[in-house]
């Protein structure tokens, strides 16, 4: 698995090209229109889908540029942010951040590839992590941080529905399983559960 990060953005949201068996998917493309054609002049081939691991505006604001480009382009959610996704621009202007228009989505109940797609209320009614068993990898969006967790005082937060998500079902995958966030830097499933100061 090919997996690059950048950092883009409003809030420096972590956006995700990953490659596996000729399959690429961006994960949470969050960049303003120049960052995001920066991407696409670094594909070397159109990608196959945008996975959103949630419906917050930092984590969809460059979407449009990337369906623009490739209009075939799948556009995958989870159906319980829709209609957090479906408010981005009222989001955006409570932000005071720019708004650029948001593409059809389609909902995980359909979704079939290398990735498991773990429902992990909490942070969003509707946030998602992304699991890869055969690279010991997730995909962990706004949900688990290295050393730290989601916030869960926005729109559809929780703290006992992302407790749970993480206890249950984040923290029972193997330790060495790699984490990457949708903010700062990578981590493992076993350092959180031996040094995660929320737990």
């Amino acid at each position: 698995m090919e997996i690059k990060c950048y950092e883009a953005g409003p809030l420096g949201t972590n956006m995700y090209i990953v490659n596996h068996n000729s399959i690429c998917f961006i994960i949470d493309p969050a960049g303003y229109p120049a960052e995001m054609d920066d991407v696409i002049g670094s594909l070397s081939s159109p990608p196959d889908g945008i996975l959103f691991t949630h419906g917050h505006i930092d984590h969809v604001l460059g979407a449009k540029r990337l369906t623009d480009k490739f209009t075939n382009l799948s556009v995958w959610i989870h159906e319980k942010d829709i209609p957090l996704y479906e408010m981005a621009e009222k989001q955006a202007a409570s932000f005071g951040l720019p708004f650029f228009g948001l593409p059809p989505v389609k909902t995980f109940d359909g979704f079939e590839s290398f990735f498991k797609v773990l429902h992990t209320p909490g942070h969003s009614k509707g946030s998602v992590c992304l699991y890869c068993e055969e690279e010991n990898v997730i995909f962990t969006g706004d949900t688990l941080f290295h050393a730290s967790v989601g916030r869960t005082d926005f729109w559809g937060g929780s703290w006992p529905e992302l407790e749970n998500s993480i206890k249950n079902k984040l923290f029972t995958l193997p330790p060495k399983t790699i984490c990457y966030p949708g903010h700062n830097e990578e981590t493992t499933i076993g350092w959180e559960v031996r040094n995660n100061p929320f737990f």
